[in-house]
């Protein structure tokens, strides 16, 4: 093979490079966007989720108190609610 010759199959290799490296990079961004896109899409159904959870905790609260036999549920209950409360105030004291 002449020198021509490798220097031409050199360009056409790193013009080949490129055109890859051009491509990955706009198949990264379409990633990046379709991540960033999926990342909000869970975040969204997580905070739903968490809502769901709090309603259900307040209906099986309510359900408790309103009946006779549930007293000692909606007590327990009232008492895990305390306890996280207690650990919400002491996050929020340590971060200050």
């Amino acid at each position: 093979m002449s020198k021509k010759e490798i220097i031409a199959q050199l360009e056409k290799n790193v013009e080949l490079l490129l055109e890859a490296h051009q491509k990955a990079l706009r198949d990264n961004g379409e990633l990046q966007k379709r991540c960033n896109h999926l990342e909000s899409k869970l975040k969204k159904v997580q905070d739903e989720l968490l809502e769901k959870r709090k309603r259900i905790e307040v209906l099986e609260l309510s359900s408790s108190v309103s009946s006779s036999q549930g007293n000692n549920s909606a007590k327990v209950l009232i008492d895990r609610l305390l306890r996280e409360v207690d650990k919400c105030i002491e996050t929020v004291s340590s971060r200050l």
